[in-house]
C-alpha cells in the first residue's frame, strides 16, 4: 500500500511539474538534499524514492546528505540554489521544527513550497509486557 501510494504521489508531482515546465525538464540530474546524515529512516526513504524515481525520469535522483546546525546547513543549500526544480528538499517535520527554532529566520524557510509527503513514520511508547 505505501509502495502504492509512493508510485502515485510521484507520478502526480511529474505529471503536475510536466504541465509547468517546458519539455526539456528535468535536463539535469535531481538533488535530494536531506539536511542529516546518512543511515536514518529519512535517509532510507529517500534513497528508495530516488531508486523509485529512476523509473519514470530520464534523470537520475541523486540524494545529498548535508548535515549540520540542527539541519540549517541543507535546507539553506535548497534555499540558496537556483529555484529550478532540480535541487529539492527531502526532510522529516522534525526539520522543520529545528530550523525555526535555530539560527535562521523563519522566512527563510518560507521560500519553499511543500509538493509531496512520502511517508509517515508514527511514533510510539512501550512498556514490557510483565511491566505493571
Amino acid at each position: 500500500m505505501k509502495r502504492t501510494r509512493g508510485l502515485l504521489v510521484l507520478l502526480m508531482v511529474f505529471t503536475l511539474v510536466s504541465g509547468a515546465m517546458a519539455a526539456d525538464f528535468p535536463n539535469e540530474p535531481i538533488r535530494l538534499v536531506l539536511p542529516m546524515a546518512p543511515g536514518g529512516s529519512t535517509d532510507v526513504t529517500a534513497r528508495a524514492f530516488a531508486e523509485v524515481a529512476k523509473n519514470y525520469c530520464d534523470q537520475p535522483f541523486v540524494v545529498v546528505n548535508m548535515p549540520g546546525a540542527s539541519g540549517n546547513t541543507g535546507i539553506e543549500e535548497v534555499v540558496r540554489s537556483k529555484p529550478d526544480g532540480h535541487t529539492l528538499l527531502f526532510f522529516h517535520t522534525m526539520a522543520l521544527s529545528t530550523f525555526h527554532t535555530g539560527v535562521q529566520k523563519k522566512s527563510t524557510f518560507e521560500t519553499l513550497d511543500p509538493i509531496a509527503s512520502l511517508a509517515e513514520a508514527p511514533n510510539t511508547i512501550q512498556v514490557h509486557a510483565t511491566s505493571p
